[in-house]
C-alpha cells in the first residue's frame, strides 16, 4: 500500500486530496471549509454544517436522509469543527463501503452526489426551524464548555495571553455572538462560503485519483466561484510579554491552573523536535511532567501540555489542591528549565520516540487518522509525506535538539481558578 496523496486543484481556492489505497474496506470523502478565526463569524461556521445536515431538498427531513444512506450501503454523513491554531475547519465527512466490497454496485457516484446536495441543495435554503433547533443545541454546547472547568480554563488563559488575536477565538463562539446570528445571515453566510470561501476535499480509497476528481469536479459544477480566493491570513507570532499571574475565583471542587509560554517569534520550532519535545516535556505518561509533578511530588490530581508549533505557544493545565498552586507552578517551570538544560535520560527520549511512533501508526490504521493527518499538513504548508516518513525523522532526533527547543520558550501568563472560600488575597496576582 502506498500513503501517496495526489493533489488536484478542482476550482479557484477549491483543492482535492486524494489518497489512493487498497488497505481499508472503506471508502471517505471530506469536505472542509477553511476560515481565519474571527470572533464575529466563528458561531456561524459552527452553526452552518449542523443546520445543513438536517435536510436537502431531495430528502427534505433526517428520517429521508437515513433512507438515502441506507441504500448506499449503510453510507454515514456527520459534520465536524476543529481549531488548527488560527485557523478554523469544519465541513461534512463521509464514510462508505469501498466499492471493491459492495458486489459490483459502485457507491462512491451515490455518496459524492449526496454530498453535492448537502452543500448546493439545503432543504427549503436552510429551513428556519431547522435553524432555531440546531441554533440552541449550539448555545447548550457552548454553555457546556463553560461548565467544564478545565476546558473553561484553558480558554481563559489563552484570552488572558492573546488577547484581540483570533487565537483567543474559541471554535465554538460566544453566547453574544451566536445570539446575533439570523436565519437571513447564516444563509447569506453559505452563500459566501460556496462563492468564496476557501475549501479542501480528502478522498480516501481504491479508485484511481483521476476518476474521483473528474466525479468530484462534474458533481460540484454547481459551485460558482465569483472571487479570487485570498490567501488565508498568516499566523501571528508575538514574543512573551510581562509575565502575568491571574487567579480568579468560582465554585470549584478543585482548583484548576493554566500556564502559557510563547516561544521567540524569530524561532522556527523544527517539526520532529518539536513534537519528541512535547511529548517528552508533559505530554504523555511518561512525561517530566507526569512521572514528577503528579506522580512523585503528588502536587496535581491530572496534568498535560500542549505546543502549538505554527502559533508557538505551549500550555499545560492541571487539576490541582488550591493550596498547592504555588508549588505546582514552580515545579512545572522546574521541569521545563531542566529540558532546557539538558537534563533529559535516554530513557524519556525512548519513551516520548515510541510514543509518537504508536500515534503515527495509528494514524495510519485508519482513514479518519490519514485525513486528519494530510489535511493539517496541507493547512500548514508541509509536505505531504507518509507518516512512515515523519516517525525517521523522530527517531533522529537528540536530546539535543529537545533542549534547543525548550531553551526558546518563555513563560506568559499564569492563570489558575479556585474555590470561593479561598483567602481573597490570591484573587490577583501581579
Amino acid at each position: 500500500m502506498s500513503n501517496t496523496v495526489e493533489v488536484f486543484e478542482l476550482m479557484p481556492g477549491a483543492q482535492l486530496l486524494c489518497l489512493k489505497t487498497d488497505k481499508f474496506k472503506t471508502g471517505c470523502m471530506y469536505a472542509s471549509f477553511l476560515r481565519d478565526m474571527d470572533a464575529d463569524e466563528a458561531p456561524a461556521n459552527a452553526l452552518l454544517m449542523p443546520v445543513i445536515m438536517r435536510g436537502t431538498e431531495k430528502h427534505p427531513d433526517i428520517s429521508s436522509l437515513s433512507l438515502s444512506m441506507d441504500g448506499l450501503y449503510g453510507a454515514d454523513f456527520g459534520v465536524y469543527l476543529r481549531k488548527k491554531a488560527e485557523t478554523q475547519v469544519f465541513g461534512i465527512a463521509s464514510d462508505f463501503v469501498d466499492d471493491r466490497f459492495s458486489g459490483g454496485e459502485e457507491i462512491l457516484p451515490g455518496c459524492v452526489d449526496l454530498m453535492r446536495e448537502l452543500l448546493l441543495e439545503p432543504a427549503g435554503g436552510m429551513r428556519e426551524e431547522y435553524f432555531t433547533s440546531e441554533k440552541q443545541n449550539l448555545a447548550d454546547a457552548i454553555r457546556a464548555s463553560m461548565n467544564d472547568k478545565h476546558s473553561w480554563t484553558v480558554q481563559r488563559a489563552v484570552e488572558i495571553m492573546c488577547p484581540g488575536e483570533p487565537y483567543s477565538v474559541s471554535r465554538l463562539g460566544t453566547p453574544e455572538k451566536l445570539e446575533s446570528v439570523t436565519i437571513g445571515s447564516l444563509r447569506q453566510h453559505r452563500r459566501e462560503l460556496l462563492s468564496s470561501g476557501r475549501m479542501l476535499f480528502f478522498y480516501g480509497g481504491s479508485r484511481p485519483p483521476a476518476e474521483v476528481y473528474g466525479m468530484l469536479g462534474d458533481s460540484l459544477g454547481g459551485i460558482s466561484r465569483e472571487k479570487e480566493q485570498e490567501p488565508l491570513s498568516p499566523i501571528v507570532r508575538k514574543g512573551a510579554a510581562e509575565k502575568k499571574e491571574i487567579r480568579e475565583h468560582m465554585e470549584v471542587t478543585q482548583a484548576k491552573l493554566c500556564m502559557g509560554w510563547r516561544f521567540r517569534p524569530d524561532y522556527e520550532i523544527p517539526y520532529a523536535a518539536g513534537v519528541v519535545f512535547s511529548a517528552l516535556f508533559g505530554g504523555t505518561s511518561t512525561s517530566k511532567l507526569f512521572l514528577n509533578v503528579r506522580e512523585k511530588l503528588s502536587l496535581c490530581y491530572s496534568i498535560d501540555s500542549s505546543l502549538d508549533r505554527r502559533k508557538g505557544i505551549m500550555l499545560v493545565s492541571a487539576g490541582v489542591d488550591a493550596g498547592d498552586l504555588d508549588r505546582c507552578t514552580d515545579q512545572i517551570t522546574e521541569q521545563l528549565a531542566m529540558c532546557a538544560r539538558g537534563e533529559i535520560s535516554q530513557e524519556e527520549m525512548e519513551n516520548a520516540r515510541a510514543y509518537l511512533k504508536g500515534v503515527l501508526r495509528a494514524s495510519g490504521d485508519s482513514l479518519g487518522g490519514l485525513q486528519e493527518y494530510y489535511t493539517t499538513r496541507a493547512l500548514f504548508s508541509l509536505p505531504l509525506t507518509p507518516p512512515e516518513d515523519l516517525i525517521g525523522q523522530i527517531l533522529d532526533v537528540s536530546a539535543e535538539d529537545v533542549a534547543a527547543v525548550a531553551a526558546q520558550a518563555e513563560l506568559d501568563t499564569v492563570y489558575s481558578i479556585c474555590g470561593q472560600d479561598e483567602e481573597e488575597e490570591g484573587s490577583a496576582l501581579q
